[in-house]
Order: structure tokens, then sequence, then C-alpha cells
């Protein structure tokens, strides 16, 4: 992915398929990842802590 501020961030991903019941549509969810102590697990931390209600950290 490419972030306006940090660049060119590869990231590792897993997608989840969660089936629907009978009547409903189902979700596919993607989790993204980056090895610890890696230039993308920096990026994501300066990301994090830029928006700390969205990444779920408190303030």
């Amino acid at each position: 992915m490419r972030h306006p501020v940090e660049g060119l961030i590869t990231l590792d991903y897993e997608t989840l398929h969660v089936p629907a019941t009978p009547g409903e549509m189902g979700l596919v969810v993607h989790a993204f990842s980056a090895e610890p102590d890696s230039p993308e697990a920096d990026a994501l931390e300066r990301m994090g802590a830029v928006h700390p209600v969205l990444s779920g950290r408190s303030t």
C-alpha cells in the first residue's frame, strides 16, 4: 500500500470469510500486519499515534 506520509508499505494479510446465516450476507475480513521490529511495523506504529481513536488506543 502507499500511504501519503509513510510512503510504500508492504504488509502481510490474511482473509477471513465469515459465513452468513440464511437470508443474511456473509462477511469478508482482511487483517493486515507487519513483522515485529520492521520498517513497516514502525510505520504502522507512527500512523496509529496520529489517530489514537481509530487505532484502538486510548490516550
